[in-house]
């Protein structure tokens, strides 16, 4: 219980350390250029050594970018398909 306050605080700090804006722009570059939200978020968080919790905080906080994130796990039924 004490280790897991330890962590989450600790991915706290790191979400105020990374630059939200530069994260979104590594991301829209990539799939700009035609790779999938998917795996730009991985490869962010693997290249810069970051949780992928973490990224995923930064994800759910953007609606526009968890919607991409979300129709995109949908087409590969890695989610429920919802009802648009």
């Amino acid at each position: 219980m004490v280790e897991e306050t330890l962590n989450e605080k600790a991915d706290i700090r790191l979400i105020n350390e990374i630059n939200v804006e530069d994260i979104l722009n590594y991301i829209m570059e990539r799939t700009a250029n035609g790779a999938t939200y998917i795996d730009c978020i991985v490869n962010y968080a693997e290249k810069y050594n970051v949780d992928i919790d973490v990224i995923g905080e930064i994800v759910r906080e953007s609606p526009v970018l968890m919607s991409s994130v979300h129709e995109e796990a949908e087409g590969l039924n890695l989610v429920e398909k919802v009802q648009r």
